[in-house]
């Protein structure tokens, strides 16, 4: 292969690291700031039907509301996963593009496998558990 068809092959393979890279980021920030949100926004709503949780006037609003944050509690897994398989995804697309060139960025990474998806699940467990608790205690 010609030194100019190689050189354009490694540029061509950098610019798509960089792009794989900045993907994971952009994705990787996204599963942050959407568990950030709706973790605060549970524990906002937790706090309203605690307080209201002895208002019989205020049954109905309350298991709406266990409701509503049990569906936020299932569609931020789904999301998480989603978005978080995309992220691993890119990554391995960078640790592909290093082993090609030669690169070390990602691949001399060493860190425990799942446990940042072991950790964020049993974190879920806890809200959907509590959120469940709540609405059984609310309806009987």
């Amino acid at each position: 292969m010609p030194k100019e068809n190689v050189q354009e092959n490694i540029r061509a393979k950098l610019v798509e690291y960089q792009s794989s890279q900045s993907s994971a980021q952009h994705h990787d920030s996204l599963v942050w700031t959407s568990r950030g949100m709706i973790w605060s926004a549970e524990l906002i709503l937790l706090g309203f039907v605690i307080q209201s949780i002895d208002k019989p006037q205020l049954k109905h609003s309350i298991i709406a509301t266990c409701i509503l944050a049990l569906i936020l509690i299932i569609y931020l897994w789904i999301t998480s996963f989603s978005l978080r398989n995309i992220v691993n995804q890119k990554y391995d697309r960078c640790k592909e593009i290093e082993e090609e060139l030669e690169l070390k960025q990602h691949l001399s990474l060493k860190y425990k496998k799942n446990l940042g998806t072991i950790s964020f699940s049993i974190v879920m467990s806890v809200y959907l558990a509590t959120w469940i608790v709540v609405l059984v205690t609310v309806i009987f």
